[in-house]
C-alpha cells in the first residue's frame, strides 16, 4: 500500500471526512467522538456502494490512519468538526474505486431527485374554477355572466386581452362617463369653469374680471356673493369681540340678553328665503328643462343658493332631470363648484370599477392611485387629481 502525505492528497480526499461514520473503523469513531448529523443521503448511497465494491469486512476496515497528534488538527468547517489528515495510506486501486463510487453515487442521487420532482402530480383546475380564479385576481370581482363569458373566450385569451386594454371596446362605460365633462378638461379649464376661492378673491379685489359666458358668470356671481357675505361675518365677529372686551358691569348683562334673544329667534331673513325657495322649486319643476335653467339664472345669487340648499335627494334629481351635462354642472356649482369636480371623479371611479370591460386596467389604476396616496380634499389637489389620474397614471399602469 502506497503512503501518501498530506501535501500529496488530492482535493477530493479531504471530503472523505464528510462520509458516513460507518466507513470509519469503530476505534476511529470512538477516539475522535465524531457525529454524523450533517451527512446527507448521497453519502449513505456511497457507503452501500463501497460495501459492494470492497466487501463488508474491507469496507469496515477502510479508514484514515492519522498520526499520533490528532488533537492539533481539528478545524471547524460548515458547522461540524472536520479532521484534516496528516497521513493516508490507501492503495491506488482503492483511491480510484472510491472516487468512481462517489461520482456514480452523486449522479444517481441527483437523477433520483429529479425523477421524484417530475413524478409529482401537477395541480389542475377545471374551466369554471380557472375562470373564477382569474376574475377574482384580475378584476374587482365577477359580475353576472362574467364566468361564462371568460370560459367561452378562454382564460388565457381573456388574460391576454386584459393586458392590452386598447384592444377592448367599452362603449357602455364611455356612454355613462360622457356626462362628466371635467374628466376631459385640463386643469386650467377646470379652474376657469369651477372657480376656487383664490380666484373669487382676486375678482373681489379687482385683480380679475368675471367671465362673459352667462352660465359660467352665474357661478362666479354666486361664489362672489358668498365670499362677500363671509367677509362681512368676519368683520362683525371682530367688532363684537372688541366691543365685548371693552364693555363691563351692566353692559355685560345687556349683551347677554341680546345674545339670548338672537339664539332663541333664528335669522328671519334666512328662513324667509328658504320658504320662498321651496315655493320656487315647485314652480320650476312644472317647467321644461331648458326653461327651468333660464329661470334659475334670472334669480339672485342668494335665491339660487337657497334653491340649491333646499333641493336634496329626489327633489334635486327632479330639478336636474332633462338638463344637459353643462346645465347640471352649473346648477350644482352655484352652491359649491369645487365639489362638482370631486364628485365627478368619484362617480367615474365607481362606474369604471362596476361597468368597465378593461378590468385589469382599472384594478392597476386603483393600485397606483392608492400607492402614491393623493388626498382629493387637500387644497389644489381637488383640481389637479383629474389630470394626474388621466395623464400620469392611466397610460402607464401596465408598464411603459
Amino acid at each position: 500500500m502506497d503512503a501518501v502525505s498530506a501535501a500529496e492528497v488530492p482535493p477530493f480526499a479531504f471530503e472523505l471526512s464528510k462520509l458516513p461514520l460507518q466507513l470509519y473503523s469503530p476505534s476511529v469513531r470512538q477516539r475522535f467522538q465524531l457525529s454524523d448529523a450533517p451527512f446527507g443521503g448521497a453519502f449513505r448511497h456511497a457507503e452501500k456502494s463501497l460495501r459492494c465494491a470492497f466487501g463488508e469486512a474491507e469496507a469496515e476496515g477502510l479508514a484514515l490512519h492519522y498520526g499520533e497528534r490528532p488533537s492539533s488538527n481539528f478545524v471547524q468547517r460548515r458547522g461540524f468538526t472536520l479532521i484534516e489528515p496528516l497521513k493516508m495510506e490507501i492503495s491506488r486501486r482503492g483511491r480510484r474505486l472510491l472516487l468512481a463510487t462517489l461520482l456514480v453515487s452523486a449522479a444517481l442521487t441527483a437523477q433520483f431527485a429529479l425523477g421524484r420532482k417530475k413524478d409529482k402530480p401537477v395541480f389542475s383546475m377545471d374551466g369554471q374554477k380557472r375562470a373564477v380564479h382569474a376574475l377574482n385576481r384580475l378584476t374587482f370581482g365577477p359580475r353576472p355572466g362574467d364566468v361564462q363569458r371568460v370560459q367561452q373566450i378562454g382564460v388565457d385569451k381573456w388574460i391576454e386581452l386584459q393586458l392590452h386594454p386598447e384592444k377592448i371596446d367599452d362603449p357602455l362605460l364611455e356612454a355613462r362617463l360622457a356626462s362628466f365633462r371635467t374628466l376631459r378638461m385640463g386643469t386650467q379649464e377646470i379652474v376657469e369653469n369651477f372657480p376656487p376661492e383664490q380666484l373669487i378673491k382676486q375678482i373681489a379685489d379687482g385683480k380679475a374680471t368675471l367671465p362673459r359666458d352667462p352660465t359660467t358668470r352665474a357661478v362666479y356671481e354666486a361664489q362672489l356673493q358668498r365670499y362677500e357675505d363671509k367677509q362681512e361675518r368676519k368683520q362683525e365677529a371682530a367688532k363684537t369681540a372688541s366691543g365685548s372686551s371693552v364693555s363691563t358691569g351692566n353692559n355685560n348683562d345687556g349683551a347677554a340678553k341680546d345674545d339670548a334673544s338672537v339664539s332663541s329667534d333664528p335669522d328671519p331673513m334666512r328662513r324667509e328665503q328658504r320658504r320662498l325657495a321651496n315655493l320656487k322649486s315647485q314652480e320650476l319643476l312644472d317647467l321644461p328643462a331648458d326653461e327651468r335653467m333660464k329661470e334659475i339664472l334670472k334669480m339672485s345669487p342668494e335665491d339660487q343658493r337657497a334653491l340649491i340648499s333646499t333641493s336634496k335627494g329626489p327633489k334635486a334629481d327632479a330639478l336636474l332631470e332633462g338638463m344637459n351635462p353643462k346645465e347640471k354642472e352649473t346648477l350644482m356649482a352655484l352652491n359649491n363648484p369645487q365639489q362638482v369636480v370631486v364628485n365627478e371623479l368619484m362617480q367615474a371611479k365607481l362606474l369604471r370599477a362596476i361597468y368597465s370591460e378593461r378590468q385589469l386596467d382599472e384594478v392597476m389604476t386603483d393600485f397606483w392611485i392608492n400607492h402614491f396616496n393623493i388626498f382629493i380634499n387637500k387644497g389644489a389637489d381637488r383640481y389637479l387629481l383629474t389630470s394626474y389620474e388621466r395623464d400620469a397614471i392611466r397610460p402607464h399602469v401596465l408598464g411603459k
